[in-house]
């Protein structure tokens, strides 16, 4: 029997709980009252205020909101959530809310609840030499104001200008990550720190040519001046993408001299093996050779034609060599060019 007695007195403090608890919240929030999303109900708005705003102008902020004393709005309705868009528009808060203050029969009065961004002072480098810091600073401050706010798409532009500096650099897996650290100096204020991960430089493992049937891959290869196999443990071996773009010009540019003069580079590839390193595949259209035939010289009253045939050196049947005619024209470094003797 004790025990039953013991089971009934637990049950009815539960149960009285239970009921008293809403009462107790009605009592705390009487301004208030439960939104039915099924029914939205039509209110005048009778006040307006922003709460969390230190460096931002409030009454500016409730222009932006779109939300005026006087307007009648729907409450749930579309009002604010497009007073809510506008504000997440301007970048400027990592938090933005609109609550329901309090009701006086159909005038309500909201609260527009803001975060501001901090706000950038300075930023710091680690992982990164020193003799690079002028450089990094060049790149970063493209997206960094001083006193500016700091978004999520700032730190993301900085960090890929940093990673993309040293891309060019060889080093293509460098990673950038962004430490926000407080500056105690001042009240809601930054200061980046860019830990920069560099990682090992890529060496390049192979580079294969496609399509060339009148010179070796080893030939072709002394052409890429600045992107060179990695041949050696401790020999220099790097992709830098501007030099191997110029090195492209090279190949072709030595394909014109020996004849090649449509030569072209159809296509270009580029991947990692397990071992990560750089596997490259050239694609090429040798085209035709051409050869010089006739060479005539018209206008020629100071220098018999025997003579001027004698300093530009190339006879009919030679590999048609553009660069070599344009230095016997006019810009040999030995003064032997036709325009010379004028």
């Amino acid at each position: 029997m004790i025990y039953n007695r013991l089971i009934l007195v637990f049950a009815v403090v539960c149960i009285t709980l239970c009921v008293s608890s809403p009462s107790v919240m009605a009592q705390l929030n009487d301004s208030l009252e439960v939104l039915d999303y099924s029914q939205p109900k039509e209110y005048e708005i009778g006040g307006v205020k922003v709460v969390g705003a230190k460096y931002s102008d409030a009454n500016a902020i409730i222009s932006i909101s779109g939300l005026q004393v006087g307007d009648r709005i729907r409450i749930p309705g579309p009002e604010v959530r497009q007073a809510i868009k506008s504000l997440w528009k301007l970048r400027l808060f990592d938090q933005v809310e609109i609550i329901q203050e309090k009701t006086l029969d159909n005038v309500v009065f909201l609260e527009i609840l803001i975060n501001e961004r901090p706000r950038y002072v300075k930023h710091s480098y680690t992982g990164a030499k020193k003799a690079n810091h002028e450089d990094l600073n060049d790149e970063v401050g493209k997206f960094l104001v001083k006193g500016g706010i700091i978004t999520e798409n700032i730190k993301n532009n900085a960090s890929k200008a940093i990673e993309d500096y040293y891309i060019e650099k060889g080093f293509l897996d460098t990673e950038v990550n962004v430490i926000e650290v407080k500056d105690s100096s001042r009240r809601n204020s930054v200061i980046l720190n860019f830990d920069v991960d560099l990682k090992n430089k890529v060496k390049i493992k192979e580079i294969d040519f496609v399509g060339n049937t009148n010179f070796k891959d080893k030939k072709l290869q002394k052409q890429l001046g600045n992107t060179k196999l990695k041949k050696k443990i401790f020999a220099g071996s790097k992709y830098i993408k501007a030099d191997y773009e110029t090195d492209k010009e090279a190949l072709i540019t030595f394909y014109n001299n020996n004849g090649f003069r449509d030569a072209r580079i159809l296509s270009d590839t580029a991947w990692r093996n397990k071992k990560g390193e750089l596997m490259m595949q050239i694609n090429l259209d040798e085209g035709n050779r051409y050869f010089f035939r006739n060479i005539t010289f018209k206008g020629n009253s100071i220098y018999e034609t025997e003579m001027l045939e004698k300093v530009l050196g190339i006879k009919k049947g030679d590999v048609y060599n553009q660069e070599l005619l344009n230095t016997r024209l006019q810009f040999s470094e030995d003064g032997r060019d036709v325009s010379s003797l004028y």
